[in-house]
């Protein structure tokens, strides 16, 4: 499916703002760039990053889902920053990956392709999947269709 120039245009944009804290009790919105924060080579985090390891996050990306693409909704995928970073060779950098692994027996409905936006516990974990390392790990709480601002 292809995505509209425009989309892609406002939704890169909004991939590049900083992070920004909610309202409260809400979760804070962050961006790829902040998870560009951990030095995949030393594994320093940004302090940015480190506020945010065991918090509540929210952020927008593409599913890439692990388990049978047959189904309609999974309780696992990788989040990735662009429709393009899916399972070809080679995958994104670790910390431009995020393993998502739903809440209880939450799933997720199948979007490929299509911008989501994400809600869960963020953990800066190495992870081994069958993709690659992926640097974060988030408990999801909730998947929504991007809708933009």
């Amino acid at each position: 499916m292809k995505i509209p120039r425009r989309l892609l245009i406002f939704f890169t944009a909004f991939l590049s703002m900083t992070a920004f804290a909610g309202p409260a009790g809400e979760p804070t919105e962050i961006s790829w760039k902040t998870l560009r924060g951990y030095n995949l080579k030393t594994g320093k985090m940004s302090d940015m990053l480190t506020k945010l390891n065991g918090k509540a996050i929210r952020i927008p990306g593409f599913m890439v889902p692990l388990d049978d693409m047959e189904y309609e909704s999974v309780g696992r995928f990788l989040l990735v920053p662009d429709p393009q970073a899916c399972i070809h060779v080679p995958p994104p950098p670790a910390n431009q990956m995020i393993y998502v692994i739903m809440k209880g027996k939450k799933r997720a409905q199948v979007s490929p392709g299509m911008p989501i936006v994400l809600a869960g516990d963020l953990r800066v974990k190495s992870i081994r999947s069958q993709f690659g390392t992926v640097s974060f790990q988030v408990a999801g709480d909730e998947v929504k269709p991007y809708r933009g601002k």
